[in-house]
């Protein structure tokens, strides 16, 4: 299973994200897919580290489970069935930082 990879802000790696009309990053997933997506907030904190994590997920994905290193918050998500469903990452730093970060997931079945 692949590790989709984000890079919170600017740069987005591997290629299947594109910016949506509204600039935001977003991929295409099939409503039975099960991938993880890693928030990579490296180049934003600097020397600074991720102490809590709480994710959000709308209607329309269900998110199966999240973690995270002291750079990077991963959420396992599956169910997708919202067109433009958006994961909101919410992170708090040991310097006391608040950072968000959103992508969307769209509903997007593969054909049999």
């Amino acid at each position: 299973m692949p590790t989709l990879r984000i890079l919170a802000g600017d740069v987005v790696q591997p290629g299947p994200f594109s910016l949506d009309r509204d600039g935001v990053w977003s991929i295409d997933a099939d409503p039975d897919d099960v991938l993880d997506y890693v928030v990579d907030f490296t180049g934003w904190l600097k020397a600074d580290t991720i102490t809590g994590t709480p994710t959000t997920t709308p209607s329309g994905i269900t998110e199966t489970s999240q973690s995270n290193t002291t750079t990077s918050v991963t959420s396992w998500l599956t169910g997708v069935t919202d067109p433009r469903g958006t994961v909101l990452v919410s992170i708090v730093t040991t310097g006391g930082r608040t950072k968000q970060f959103s992508f969307r997931v769209k509903y997007a079945p593969q054909a049999e």
